[in-house]
């Protein structure tokens, strides 16, 4: 049971108190009485802001899963749901034009070096695990995932059956369901189709909401395509490249795929593979094979609302390197792809 201390009105964890008041406040000049006095105030300023801001935020979400609960049988109009979420206030009209200097910013407070990083006592929070599913690369945010199902040695490892769907709304169905079709615990959650020849690379943020406040939420796995937000928890692996679409081993998985994951969140490496099918652990190497064999089971497609523009730099972002090399365009590799099109249509 945690032990509680009172602090100007404040119940505090003992431990915290103790490293604040023993640790930290010791190598500062600021004396225990001050530091507990600037906290409570504080927290009287912002405890009112922070529970309407609150309030709004699951207000908003509310309207939003109802929206999509009402519409989950329909295609997505984007130009419907744009005009819904300003109509709720989570969009608002764009403001006026200002800018930001940099002036007194020193670059290495920013994005500092490994060593600046220890010496400040700080770690990095992501993993880019590799594998038979993810050859270019994925992220997972490793401190988010809950620590109750990571191991003594820092290492989280699930071993699950996958569930494809080809976007978030259907794999939103799987979860409400109240039939056979409902997401169960310890299968890995795959969504495929959401990156950015997709979707566009949409934020994949409603799913791992609702894994969250599922009861088994933290034993259930996610692999997708597109990206997240940093909000997102839980063992939420994104960004797998190839994508789907660009012919990635993700569009290739099916029910019942058996897939090992494995995240060390102490050494910041880890791996997605697929190593089995139908309750068959056959190993890496017969993933591999596997997937050099396979054709996709599902009707893979980008979503037909997506607007051109979108779809212009998706396709240039996938020429210059895909989901993890074409951030920056490659404009030679862009230019030679063009023109070896042009020659390749004027043969026909």
């Amino acid at each position: 049971m945690i032990q509680l201390a009172e602090k100007l009105g404040m119940k505090i964890s003992t431990n915290f108190v103790d490293f604040i008041e023993k640790e930290v406040l010791p190598n500062t000049n600021v004396t225990a009485e001050k530091f507990w006095h600037g906290l409570a105030t504080l927290v009287n300023e912002l405890t009112p802001q922070n529970k309407a801001l609150l309030d709004k935020r699951r207000y908003l979400q509310k309207q939003i899963n109802e929206w999509h609960e009402l519409n989950s049988n329909n295609d997505l109009d984007l130009a419907e749901y744009k005009e819904f979420l300003y109509s709720i206030g989570y969009l608002v009209p764009k403001g006026e034009s200002f800018s930001i200097d940099t002036d007194k910013v020193d670059p290495e407070n920013v994005i500092m070096s490994k060593s600046n990083a220890t010496l400040r006592g700080l770690t990095s929070t992501v993993t880019f695990p590799l594998g038979n599913i993810a050859p270019e690369g994925s992220v997972i945010k490793s401190t988010a995932i809950d620590p109750e199902v990571i191991d003594d040695d820092g290492v989280y490892r699930n071993t699950g059956t996958a569930r494809v769907f080809n976007s978030e709304n259907d794999a939103m169905r799987s979860i409400k369901s109240t039939g056979p079709d409902k997401l169960k615990k310890g299968e890995i959650l795959v969504i495929i189709c959401g990156g950015p020849i997709g979707t566009g690379m949409e934020e994949t943020y409603q799913i791992t909401a609702a894994l969250k406040h599922l009861s088994y939420g933290k034993h259930i796995a996610l692999l997708t395509d597109a990206r997240f937000s940093g909000v997102s928890t839980g063992a939420c692996i994104g960004h797998i490249g190839p994508e789907a679409l660009a012919g990635g081993p993700i569009g290739l998985l099916k029910d019942g795929d058996l897939i090992e994951i494995i995240i060390d969140t102490k050494k910041l490496n880890g791996s997605i593979n697929l190593v089995g099918e139908d309750g068959s652990n056959n190993g890496t190497e017969w993933g591999d094979k596997e997937l050099q064999n396979r054709n996709a089971t599902l009707d893979i497609k980008a979503n037909k609302n997506l607007p051109d523009d979108t779809r212009l730099w998706a396709a240039l972002q996938d020429v210059s390197g895909g989901t993890w090399g074409g951030c920056v365009y490659d404009v030679d590799k862009i230019i030679e792809t063009l023109k070896a099109g042009k020659e390749a249509l004027e043969k026909k």
